[in-house]
């Protein structure tokens, strides 16, 4: 049950009534149980599933009622078309708790025809579902470049969707789903040509938590987050929803429903002409404690330029204990007779609140204290070991990568690429206790994920970046 280090390209699978599964397919009959796959570390490319006169799903990989393990693939330029068809990149239908689909790269898969689903990935009738640390990047689908239709408990973390284009919901597409978390991912440059340039939600309620949503677009509404009909009541929390725009209703969010709340979170510079951050034509949200560009009515809520570090993509606070975005937050809140809760760690995984009294509002929970408090330990030598996500990210050519040290020793920092080649050594010496910032220019090299890793006697931790030309 394991594909591991292949390269499988140029394969159609072409069938009149059906085809599943350009590249690979994965099913099983579960009559005599459940079969379990491991797909790791796979190069799936232009391939193909295409029917004359009926269904076709996965042009890349289709899984049906097995469970799977999809992890470090890279997946690119599949296609699937068909009368109705769906996972350009990847399908999964039935798949159960177990299965999941890590750090792969999803790029530039895209239907033949017109319709169908998920452009990057759809998962359908799928159950405790993880997705988590994929690259998805410039995929084309009607419906999302990640469609959930209909999923139950699908957690969706730490992925990255840029420059994404579909019909609805240029980065997710979520159609009465049940259960759905949506934590600390990024999403950047999406384009929905109807609704939802981020994420778009159709009877469904996630919780959606420590996402950065810039600089997405819808043709129609939402261009951050579209919450098309009263049955979908999402849990907007600790967000950071910024240069999203719309042309007619809602730039950051645009809301139907009575029952949503949008807690901590920056709207700022979005825009629309109807409802610049916020459209609440067919709704009524509870908006509390938020930094919304015009302002808000709502407890706790303020209207101040929240001061994004300058260049920096991924939208840091600054680290001014000043700033109005600093400490200001909520940790919990009743509404309704309902608790709230701001997450215990920000997207970096930083912990909430950071020092302070209160957490900050937002995605990012910045590393200085309120005014009064002091840190420990003093003195600037930093408590533990950490590196930081580089910034930008992406990036294009330079960034850059911060890190600490509690004590002095030999360190090194290097760049490695996709095929886990090092391609540059940053830091290779002994240094002091402290905090430590260095620049990589990636002047001459591929846009795609590089990964850069810091060790040192006891410790060692690998993060990725983005180079996108």
């Amino acid at each position: 049950g394991r594909l591991i280090h292949n390269k499988i390209t140029l394969n159609i699978n072409n069938g009149m009534t059906r085809a599943f599964g350009g590249g690979i397919i994965a099913i099983c009959d579960t009559t005599y149980g459940r079969t379990f796959v491991k797909i790791i570390e796979n190069t799936i490319t232009n391939n193909q599933a295409t029917s004359t006169n009926g269904n076709a799903a996965g042009g890349g990989i289709d899984v049906q009622h097995s469970n799977v393990e999809i992890v470090g693939n890279q997946i690119s330029h599949n296609k699937t078309g068909g009368v109705v068809h769906g996972g350009s990149g990847i399908r999964i239908f039935g798949s159960k708790e177990i299965s999941m689909v890590n750090d792969n790269i999803i790029s530039f898969n895209s239907p033949l025809t017109g319709g169908g689903l998920g452009g990057g990935l759809e998962l359908e009738f799928t159950t405790g579902m993880t997705v988590q640390g994929n690259y998805f990047i410039q995929n084309t689908g009607p419906l999302g470049t990640l469609c959930l239709r209909p999923t139950y408990s699908t957690t969706v973390h730490q992925n990255y969707f840029i420059n994404n284009t579909a019909d609805w919901g240029g980065g997710i597409y979520e159609e009465e789903s049940v259960g759905s978390i949506i934590s600390d991912n990024r999403f950047y440059g999406n384009t929905a040509n109807a609704g939802g340039g981020g994420i778009f939600l159709y009877t469904s309620s996630p919780e959606i938590f420590n996402n950065l949503i810039i600089n997405n677009n819808a043709l129609l509404n939402g261009g951050g987050i579209d919450a098309f009909d009263p049955n979908s009541q999402p849990k907007i929390v600790n967000n950071t929803i910024v240069a999203n725009t719309a042309a007619l209703y809602g730039g950051g969010i645009c809301i139907n429903s009575d029952s949503v709340i949008v807690m901590n979170t920056i709207l700022w510079g979005n825009s629309a002409p109807t409802g610049g951050q916020i459209d609440t034509t067919g709704g009524k949200p509870q908006v509390v404690y938020c930094d919304v560009q015009g302002g808000w009515p709502g407890e706790g809520n303020i209207d101040a330029d929240p001061q994004f570090v300058t260049g920096d993509s991924l939208c840091h606070l600054p680290p001014d204990p000043l700033n109005p975005c600093v400490n200001t937050g909520a940790d919990s809140m009743q509404i309704h007779g309902q608790w709230y809760y701001c997450p215990s760690n920000d997207y970096e995984g930083d912990e909430r609140p950071f020092q302070g009294v209160k957490a900050d509002i937002g995605a990012d929970e910045t590393p200085v204290p309120p005014e009064g408090i002091e840190l420990q330990p003093v003195a600037g030598i930093p408590g533990s070991y950490t590196i930081s996500q580089n910034y930008p990210n992406p990036f294009n050519p330079s960034t850059t990568i911060e890190f600490t040290l509690p004590k002095s020793e030999f360190v090194t920092l290097k760049i490695y690429n996709i095929l886990g080649e090092e391609i540059s050594i940053l830091v290779s010496e002994k240094l002091l206790a402290g905090r430590y910032k260095y620049q990589w220019n990636a002047n001459g090299l591929a846009s795609g994920v590089y990964f850069y890793k810091l060790e040192t006697g006891k410790f060692t931790q690998t993060r990725q970046m983005l180079l996108l030309r």
